[in-house]
């Protein structure tokens, strides 16, 4: 099956996928890794709707073969066609055990173009229209671009684009083209209007703006009417088998509008592919209005609460600073709480607002005990440090994460030059690939090893020798080592150790369990 130039696909019972030959790859541009676990519904492409795959379904449980063409999308975003050849596999009882599927790439043999678009210009148009989307600055200018795009279809005059709210109303997101509106349109609509294609799943719709149904619809129709436009069409936006939204072409050729029923498969495709295309961002952007609401709330109501851990030198078990934690109220992780700000555009400000709150919880530790506070790049760039290191009455160590990208290290460099009584740190080094990037170009004061590095290391040869290399390569570079994660007193004598072997065990410092929890200071 490896060698086949068709496409080979087998999925579990459940129609989850288990292999995948590489002519299947090469068709569908995924890397196997990403296509294991994947239900086959990750290749369609939207041109075909729920009815089409349930007929297709209810064959292939039936135990008959399918055979058909399905048009699919590529991981890039290409459509292609394939002619497929689909059946279930049972075992000797009778039993389903999976389904395979044998598919030919058709993108040789004929131009997808040609063959959904031959002698329709509809579909040629819509072909051209997805072959131009792309993403744009916001979803509404996506939408708007859409509409734009839309108004090329012979006769349509102009298209507007609505979202089906979670409270039951469709709110503009979008519009183009010489407007059927005899005013401008309010920002929403009960979805009563269209309530049929919004909960029914129906397909798209012809508005008849003379038949008295129609008549008694409010706000959007009535507009419609008042603009005295011929003939209207409402298509549904689908997207993860529901109704996202609507998108409403409008026409005032009576020509045009006479034809419009015979069109409704074409515009039906559209709004299919207008819902796949926008569908998950749609989904993304209504996450992060809710994340941020979340965040917002966080930080209005300080529903936190600053802990520390204390660093200690390894050689005497003296304290000399600690680490600013951050516990949640709502008992969530807080590098999920920290994800969730940064997705919803509220990180650098949640940032702040938990090393404000530490600044302050430290005021009454001795003033030799330093104060490391963790910024993201993107806090730092954006200033956000300023205003928390001018209330600080001790040395305060910034800790940026490796995880991070960094785009500028200059700029990195130059905000931190400017902070009064600071010194840099490095986190998480040996967890990922740009430890010694960020090490070269930021110059720390401090390099932190990651937890997974001094795990064990008291048993574990090779953390030994690569943490030994970091203490090595720390000492050339004038920098202090902090270990994380220290647990027993094995693992910190193995660390002094290791210090000693290159001068560093005078100033290697330990963090962790071993010395101490992070916790509320004694007041």
């Amino acid at each position: 099956m490896r060698q086949s130039g068709e496409s080979i696909t087998i999925t579990d019972s459940l129609a989850n996928i288990v292999y995948a030959n590489p002519a299947t790859l090469r068709s569908s541009g995924y890397e196997l890794d990403e296509l294991i676990g994947q239900n086959p519904r990750v290749f369609r492409s939207g041109l075909q709707n729920r009815a089409f795959y349930e007929a297709m379904w209810r064959q292939i449980s039936s135990g008959a073969t399918w055979r058909g063409i399905l048009v699919n999308r590529r991981k890039n975003g290409d459509l292609y066609e394939e002619e497929a050849t689909i059946s279930s596999i049972h075992d000797e009882d009778g039993e389903l055990t999976a389904y395979v599927a044998v598919k030919r790439d058709l993108t040789l043999e004929r131009n997808l173009q040609a063959s959904l678009s031959s002698n329709d210009s509809d579909r040629h148009t819509i072909l051209a229209i997805m072959r131009e989307m792309r993403p744009v600055s916001s979803l509404e200018a996506m939408a708007n671009l859409f509409c734009r795009l839309v108004t090329r279809l012979d006769g349509i005059d102009a298209a507007t684009f609505l979202i089906l709210h979670h409270d039951d109303v469709l709110g503009v997101m979008g519009t183009h083209g010489e407007s059927f509106f005899a005013t401008s349109p309010p920002p929403t609509f009960p979805a009563s209007l269209v309530a049929e294609q919004v909960h029914g799943g129906h397909p798209a719709t012809v508005v008849d703006l003379e038949d008295d149904r129609w008549k008694e619809s409010t706000e959007i129709l009535a507009l419609i009417r008042d603009s005295r436009a011929a003939g209207a069409v409402v298509a549904p936006l689908r997207w993860n088998d529901s109704t996202i939204g609507v998108l409403v072409l409008a026409t005032r050729d009576e020509r045009i509008a006479k034809n419009l029923p015979r069109r409704l498969a074409a515009f039906d495709q559209l709004g299919s592919y207008a819902g796949s295309f926008f569908g998950a961002q749609l989904e993304d952007q209504r996450h992060r209005e809710s994340l941020r609401s979340q965040v917002r709330r966080i930080i209005d109501q300080q529903a936190f609460t600053p802990v520390f851990q204390p660093f200690v030198e390894l050689a005497t078990g003296k304290v000399v600073g600690y680490e600013a934690l951050t516990r949640f109220d709502d008992g969530r992780r807080p590098d999920v709480c920290f994800k969730d700000a940064h997705h919803a555009g509220l990180g650098p400000e949640l940032e702040a607002a938990c090393a404000q709150a530490a600044v302050q919880a430290a005021q009454t530790l001795d003033a030799e005990i330093w104060l490391s506070l963790n910024f993201s790049p993107a806090a730092l760039l954006g200033h956000f440090a300023e205003p928390v290191m001018a209330r600080a009455n001790r040395q305060i160590v910034l800790e940026i994460t490796e995880h991070d990208q960094i785009e500028n290290y200059a700029a990195i460099r130059n905000v931190v030059a400017g902070l009064p009584n600071c010194r840099l740190a490095v986190d998480d080094a040996g967890a990922g690939f740009t430890s010694l990037a960020h090490i070269l170009e930021l110059q720390p004061d401090f390099v932190k090893l990651d937890i997974s590095l001094i795990r064990d290391i008291d048993t574990n040869l090779a953390r030994q020798a690569m943490t030994a290399g970091m203490c090595h390569f720390a000492a050339q570079m004038n920098t202090i080592i902090i270990a994380e994660g220290v647990e027993t007193l094995a693992e910190a004598q193995t660390l002094l150790s290791l210090g000693a072997s290159v001068g560093q065990n005078a100033h290697m410092l330990g963090q962790g369990y071993f010395f101490g929890r992070p916790d509320v200071l004694d007041r």
